[in-house]
């Protein structure tokens, strides 16, 4: 992975060195290996968000945490982000790329702009972040991303910013934003054999601002009892984006039979007042099971009725051996 000439390393000399501080930082880790070398390496902490008002600021600080077997040395460079997919995946921008209601990398710095951590150290990183005075109402998103200088093999599951070690920040300016969101998708299989069954969520986010929403799924059973719970949380929903969830249900059962409704309860927005509900059926019939008592007791029933016939076979044919015969 080659080191980019076209990150910025801090913000424009003359801008306020103080800047809005809202980081949505992964907990990131990612793996590097390189024949024998082992590399890996912790972005802290898992999520920072803030919310300014125009004109303030905040900073704080990141911790990246070397646990390989050599030292490493990044470039830091501010970046807009945007989330494309229904995984929440990240996707670092070109500059000037990101419509200006929602980008927010001019107005973050991170400092120092290059930096080596010597094997088995953690390393401070000082990020600044300012909202401009005349910043509209509603998200907006910015990424601070670590490239490692020079060529290096990567392995594991990695941090997860297109292959760069990266934080993501996330910055709400109050005001007045329409908040709205939609089901777009609540399924689960129509007929399962056996639990454990999957449900599929997806929620489409309308709003001029990113959401998380979070609530339950419960299913209950013919009779309204509650049956199963799921709990959905943690995602943030890009604005005029979608995320699926996916839940698994019954998942510590051995055996479930009948019909089984789930009720999707989630609220979201600023104050979380907002609801978004649906509901769906399923089935869940063991008929193999069912299909083997079946011909258990169809084989029963039969073998009842041959030993009765027999049975009966036997006692006339007694009968007519002692009966004596009659005289004319």
């Amino acid at each position: 992975m080659k080191h980019s000439a076209q990150f910025k390393y801090l913000l424009k000399t003359g801008l306020p060195a103080i800047i809005i501080s809202f980081a949505l930082i992964f907990v990131t880790q990612a793996a590097f290996a390189q024949l024998t070398t082992h590399r890996s390496i912790i972005i802290t902490p898992p999520t920072i968000e803030h919310t300014l008002n125009p004109g303030e600021s905040a900073e704080g600080v990141l911790k990246i945490t070397n646990n390989g077997s050599e030292e490493l040395s990044f470039a830091a460079g501010i970046r807009d982000f945007i989330v494309e997919d229904t995984q929440g995946t990240p996707i670092i921008l070109a500059d000037d790329t990101l419509a200006s209601k929602y980008s927010a990398a001019s107005w973050l710095a991170v400092t120092p702009g290059t930096f080596t951590i010597p094997a088995g150290e953690t390393k401070e990183i000082n990020y600044y972040l300012q909202a401009p005075a005349d910043a509209t109402a509603g998200g907006h998103y910015a990424a601070a991303i670590y490239e490692p200088l020079g060529i290096i093999d990567v392995e594991g599951t990695g941090a997860g910013v297109n292959t760069q070690l990266g934080s993501l920040f996330y910055i709400t300016i109050p005001g007045e934003v329409v908040e709205n969101a939609e089901v777009l998708k609540f399924e689960i299989p129509g007929f399962s054999e056996n639990p454990p069954v999957q449900a599929i969520t997806e929620i489409k986010n309308l709003s001029g601002i990113h959401i998380r929403p979070s609530g339950t799924i419960i299913v209950r059973n013919m009779l309204g009892q509650e049956s199963a719970r799921s709990e959905i949380t943690g995602k943030n929903i890009f604005p005029d984006r979608s995320i699926a969830y996916l839940n698994t249900l019954f998942e510590d059962s051995n055996f479930k039979f009948g019909r089984y409704t789930a009720e999707l309860s989630l609220i979201y927005g600023q104050d979380n007042n907002l609801p978004l509900t649906a509901t769906t059926s399923f089935i869940i019939f063991p008929w193999k099971v069912a299909l083997g008592a079946t011909l258990i007791v169809a084989i029963a029933v039969v073998i009842f009725f041959l030993l009765k016939r027999r049975k009966r076979a036997s006692k006339e044919k007694s009968t007519t051996q002692t009966t004596p015969p009659v005289n004319s």
